[in-house]
C-alpha cells in the first residue's frame, strides 16, 4: 500500500470515528433521529453513496457499487452503528438484519482484496 494510499485510509478511519462518536452521543441523548442522519452523511461523505442508494441492497451489489475495499469496511462499521441504534431503540430484529448486513459486507470486502 503506497504512503498516500495509507494517509487517505488514516483520515477516513478518523473521520470515521468522528461520526461514530457523535451518533453514540445523540443516541445518549435520545436523539435518534439525529443519529440516523449523522450516519447517513457518514455514508454519503465517507463511502461516497447516499445511503438509500445502499441500504436493503446485496453486499454483493454493494461492492460493485462502491469499489474500494477500504470503503467497504467503513460501510461495515457504519453498518456495524446501525445495528447499535436498532438495538438501542429495542429494534432487535432490525439489530440483528443490520448485523447479518455488516458480517456480509465485511466477507465481500476481503474477497474484493483478496
Amino acid at each position: 500500500m503506497a504512503l498516500y494510499e495509507r494517509d487517505y485510509l488514516k483520515r477516513q478511519l478518523k473521520q470515521l470515528a468522528l461520526f461514530i462518536a457523535r451518533v453514540l452521543g445523540l443516541q445518549k441523548q435520545g436523539r435518534a433521529d439525529e443519529a440516523r442522519q449523522e450516519l447517513a452523511r457518514a455514508t454519503s461523505e465517507l463511502v461516497g453513496m447516499e445511503p438509500h442508494v445502499l441500504d436493503g441492497l446485496e453486499p454483493s451489489l454493494v461492492a460493485q457499487l462502491v469499489v474500494s475495499p477500504d470503503r467497504l469496511r467503513v460501510y461495515a462499521e457504519i453498518v456495524r452503528a446501525q445495528a447499535g441504534l436498532k438495538r438501542f431503540l429495542g429494534d432487535e430484529e432490525g439489530a440483528r438484519a443490520w448485523r447479518s448486513c455488516r458480517g456480509a459486507v465485511v466477507r465481500v470486502a476481503a474477497e474484493e482484496e483478496g
